[in-house]
C-alpha cells in the first residue's frame, strides 16, 4: 500500500484533492472526474472491452453446460446418441477455449492498466516536484522524496498489479459459483444476501 507519507508529500505540492482528479499531462492542467472511482472501474471493465464480462459469461456457461450434459445420464435416449454427444463436446470445448482466451486477455489488460497507473502516478510526481518552490525542499528530506520515486513506484508497478488482478480472479469466480448455485437451488440467495451484508459490516 502506498504510505501517507507519499499522500502528504503531493498535498504539500499542489494541496488536497479528491480521488476523481486526473492530471492531463498534454495540456498541464486538471480535469474533474463525473464518475466516482468504483463507477469509473465498472465502466472500464464493463465497457469497451468488457474481458472480464466474457470471462465469467464463459465461465459459468462451461459450468452450466456441463450440468445440463450430465443429465442426459437421466434419458436413456440422450445418452446413446452419438450427434448429441458431439454436440456437447463441442460446446463445452468451445466454452472452455474461450474461457482461456479471455483470461489471458483479462491477464494482459490488468497489467496493462496498473503499469499505465503506475507511470501517471510517476509523471505527475516529478512534474510537480519539477515546478516545487525552494521552500518544499528546505522542509521535505530528500530522502523522503527519493522514498516515493522507488517503493511506491515498485508497489504500484509489482504489488497493487497482483493484488488487484488476485481481487477481480476470486472475486469473480466466487460470483460465479454464486450465481451457478443460484441457478440450481434459489432457495440459497435467501442465505447468501444476508452473509453479503453481514461481511460488509464486519470487513
Amino acid at each position: 500500500m502506498f504510505s501517507v507519507d507519499l499522500i502528504n508529500t503531493v498535498f504539500k505540492i499542489t494541496g488536497p484533492f479528491d480521488v476523481g482528479v486526473s492530471f492531463n499531462l498534454n495540456s498541464r492542467d486538471y480535469e474533474l472526474a463525473v464518475l466516482p472511482f468504483w463507477a469509473c472501474l465498472l465502466s472500464h471493465y464493463f465497457g469497451g472491452n468488457c474481458w472480464l464480462s466474457w470471462l465469467l459469461l464463459s465461465s459459468v456457461g462451461s459450468s452450466l453446460w456441463l450440468s445440463v450434459w450430465s443429465n442426459d445420464s437421466l434419458n436413456p435416449d440422450s445418452a446413446s446418441h452419438y450427434s448429441l454427444t458431439d454436440l456437447r463436446l463441442g460446446v463445452y470445448g468451445a466454452l472452455g477455449g474461450g474461457e482461456v482466451i479471455f483470461t489471458f486477455l483479462t491477464s494482459i489488460m490488468t497489467n496493462l492498466s496498473c503499469l499505465r497507473a503506475a507511470k501517471i502516478l510517476h509523471d505527475g510526481m516529478l512534474e510537480h516536484i519539477m515546478r516545487a518552490p525552494m521552500s518544499f525542499f528546505d522542509t521535505t528530506p530528500l530522502g523522503r522524496i527519493l522514498n516515493r520515486f522507488s517503493k511506491d513506484i515498485d508497489t504500484a508497478d509489482v504489488t497493487i498489479r497482483f493484488n488487484v488482478r488476485m481481487l477481480f480472479i476470486q472475486g469473480f469466480r466466487a460470483l460465479g459459483a454464486i450465481i451457478i448455485i443460484s441457478m440450481e437451488t434459489p432457495f440459497f440467495l435467501l442465505t447468501c444476501l444476508p452473509l453479503i451484508v453481514l461481511y460488509y459490516f464486519l470487513q
